[in-house]
């Protein structure tokens, strides 16, 4: 939390600053590590494609005329920001609570022995919204992104599907599926699907899966015999689990949301492998979930919080109202820095 002092916690400013500390420093969500939160003023966003595999520069005659190529990375992709709102309506008791909160803190003197307990008071009701308020931006931000990922996202709500025109190969299926362990060849579709980054300017660096699906990968066959064989060497263990498969990272995410129908939902699907790339050169980024301007947050970018009280209702309530305006955004095209398996 911010420091406490004799601040009104409940101010929409106060709140959104603590929101956005408890949202960024949340370390048990891989995907900020693949598209991190990067806030700008535009508001149409313009990304810049990376290419990072170029034709090499070739020789010439004494005195003759330079080769022309063309550029690249000169490709940019246009992104148009999408609203994420949720509202969250404070009646009864909770409203009760905070009315005595702000009442009390308008008539307590800021040097009283009541104050102090007062400010602990505010510091319990913020401490609520803030976990309610912060989580459900997190689960949106991550589940984006994994979205992104699979190279579409599709917003029901609003009708449209956001398509970031990956190559079919790029979306490969295991011709013989992990859950057939008699059968299937895991490591030879992972060995198979690395070869899809030649000449992309990217190489693979991790393979991620959710807990189900790495439960299929080493209860099959192929994966026994290479963890009791003579080629064990394809596999890496670390106090017992696979931890690295022909060289790549094994990254077993297992975190999820819960849907409106209060089904559990993983972020990474059950029977899908994403296999994530780097730059072959310059930064190792691969994309971003770019955050614009709202009307919500007086024209400016990040995320937000807006607290009304209507006094007049019935019931008379408070309503905050928190979220963000933006979208995951890519820095390729054609799905060069992803494989997105179907095993």
């Amino acid at each position: 939390m911010a420091d406490i002092i004799a601040a009104n916690l409940l101010t929409p400013s106060f709140i959104t600053k603590t929101v956005r500390q408890f949202v960024m420093n949340q370390d048990n969500v891989l995907g900020s590590g693949i598209l991190p939160v990067v806030e700008t003023t535009k508001r149409k966003l313009k990304i810049r494609i990376t290419k990072n595999q170029a034709v090499p520069t070739e020789p010439v005659s004494k005195g003759a005329a330079s080769n022309s190529k063309q550029m690249q990375g000169s490709n940019y992709i246009t992104y148009d920001p999408i609203d994420y709102r949720d509202k969250f309506p404070i009646e009864g008791d909770q409203y009760l609570a905070m009315l005595e909160y702000q009442e009390g803190f308008r008539n307590t003197p800021a040097d009283s022995e009541a104050f102090v307990t007062l400010q602990a008071k505010g510091k319990e009701l913020l401490k609520g919204f803030v976990e309610e308020i912060g989580l459900a931006i997190i689960s949106s931000l991550e589940k984006n992104r994994w979205e992104a990922l699979s190279g579409t996202i599709t917003y029901s709500a609003l009708g449209i599907t956001l398509d970031y025109n990956f190559d079919s190969g790029r979306k490969p299926t295991a011709a013989i599926l992990w859950s057939l362990p008699g059968t299937a060849v895991p490591v030879q579709n992972i060995k198979a699907w690395k070869l899809l980054y030649r000449g992309s300017g990217f190489r693979p660096k991790k393979v991620y899966m959710n807990q189900a699906t790495f439960d299929e990968f080493s209860e099959t066959d192929e994966v026994k015999g290479y963890m009791t064989g003579t080629n064990s060497s394809v596999l890496l263990m670390l106090d017992g689990t696979i931890t690295r498969v022909l060289g790549l990272d094994i990254v077993v995410y297992d975190e999820g949301y819960i849907n409106s129908s209060g089904t559990f939902i993983p972020f990474i699907p059950n029977d899908k492998v994403i296999i994530v790339g780097e730059p072959s050169v310059g930064s190792p980024a691969i994309g971003e979930f770019t955050q614009a301007p709202s009307e919500y947050n007086g024209l400016q970018p990040g995320m937000f919080v807006r607290l009304t009280h209507d006094e007049d209702g019935d019931p008379p309530s408070f309503e905050i109202i928190g979220g963000f305006k933006g979208i995951p955004a890519l820095y390729f095209d054609d799905g060069d820095a992803v494989v997105y398996a179907s095993v």
